[in-house]
């Protein structure tokens, strides 16, 4: 969980930008535990739970997984293990897709 306090920040940046959507899912179907970490941790990005699995194409079971789609829907970045959401690179890349 080594990049959560960088995906948290990265989330309070764009909540409230109406282009960009940033979505933390629980896939090992724990929520309770996931929860109560964020909590403990004080972390402010919401935890969500799967309606249905996500197909093994697009995740392949590696936790942690980030995954971009664009607009259109199309997954756009994907990268497995830990990652830095505050890196100039990866915020370069998200503010051109919110701007497409």
């Amino acid at each position: 969980m080594a990049e959560m306090p960088t995906l948290d920040h990265f989330y309070k940046q764009y909540k409230n930008d109406p282009n960009a959507v940033v979505i933390m899912a629980d896939v090992d179907n724990n929520y309770e535990k996931a929860n109560a970490f964020m909590k403990k941790h004080q972390y402010v990005l919401p935890v969500y739970t799967l309606a249905s699995n996500i197909p093994e194409d697009i995740m392949d079971g590696t936790i942690p997984t980030t995954l971009v789609f664009n607009k259109k829907g199309e997954l756009v970045f994907r990268h497995t293990n830990t990652a830095n959401y505050n890196s100039t690179g990866f915020r370069d890349y998200f503010n051109k897709l919110t701007k497409e």
